[in-house]
C-alpha cells in the first residue's frame, strides 16, 4: 500500500496586479531551450547539439530562461519571445528529423499483439533519425489505461503497436502519445521501417483501429 503523501507547507501572499506594460522578455535561444529540455525532455547535452552550441552556454540560457518564468508566473507578468542571438532553420515533417522517445511492447522477442498488456517495454532514445539509445522497462504495475501516464513521465511521445483498440488509442492521444501501426512483427525491422521511410504511415487510421 502506497505511503500518504504528506502536507506540503506553503506560503500564501498577496497576488500582485498585473499591469498591461509589465512584461517578460522571453529570447528565441531561451525559448528553444525550454522547449528543448522541458517539453521534449532532451538533456542538456543533446539540447546542445541540437542547437549548435556548448554545453555551457545552453546551461547558462536555461537558467536565464527558467528565472524569467518564475518573474512571470509569480508576479503575472505577460510573457512575450522575440530577439536573441539566433539562425533559424525550417522544421522538417520528415520522422528523420524530429526528437522522439518510443515505445514497444515485447512478447517473445516480437512486438506484442496488445501493447497495453506486454509486461517488457522497450524504449528507443531518437534524434535526427539515429537511435541513441535503447533500454527495456519491465513494467507489471501500469497496465492498459495506467500506462499512458507511466510513459509520459518517460518521455514517451510515440509507440509502435500490432493491435490497439479505438478507447485505447485515444486514451493515449490524450497524452501526447502518438499510436503508430507497426508495418512487422519484428521489432528490428518495424523500427528500421518507421524511422528510415518516411512514406510509411505513422499514424493509424480509424477503421484501422481494433475494436
Amino acid at each position: 500500500m502506497p505511503r500518504p503523501k504528506k502536507q506540503r507547507t506553503i506560503e500564501i501572499v498577496d497576488q500582485p496586479t498585473t499591469k498591461s506594460n509589465q512584461k517578460v522578455i522571453l529570447s528565441l535561444d531561451e525559448f528553444e531551450v525550454i522547449k528543448h529540455i522541458d517539453y521534449e525532455h532532451l538533456n542538456q547535452a543533446h539540447c546542445a547539439e541540437h542547437m549548435h552550441v556548448s554545453r555551457t552556454t545552453v546551461q547558462r540560457i536555461y537558467a536565464s530562461a527558467r528565472q524569467k518564468l518564475a518573474l512571470a508566473l509569480i508576479e503575472k507578468r505577460k510573457i512575450e519571445v522575440r530577439g536573441g542571438e539566433v539562425e533559424t532553420v525550417k522544421i522538417h515533417q520528415d520522422p528523420k528529423f524530429e526528437t522522439m522517445m518510443i515505445a514497444i511492447g515485447i512478447e517473445n522477442d516480437q512486438i506484442a499483439q496488445h501493447f497495453g498488456k506486454a509486461e517488457k517495454l522497450r524504449l528507443y532514445d531518437v534524434s535526427k533519425g539515429k537511435i541513441i539509445q535503447v533500454r527495456d522497462v519491465k513494467d507489471t504495475n501500469h497496465l492498459k489505461h495506467d500506462r499512458a501516464a507511466f510513459l509520459k513521465s518517460l518521455g514517451v511521445n510515440h509507440i509502435l503497436v500490432q493491435h490497439m483498440g479505438k478507447s485505447m488509442y485515444n486514451h493515449f492521444l490524450s497524452f501526447g502519445i502518438q499510436a503508430v501501426q507497426a508495418q512487422s512483427t519484428s521489432i528490428e525491422e518495424a523500427i528500421r521501417l518507421f524511422l528510415e521511410d518516411p512514406a510509411v504511415k505513422r499514424e493509424l487510421n480509424p477503421c484501422q483501429i481494433c475494436q
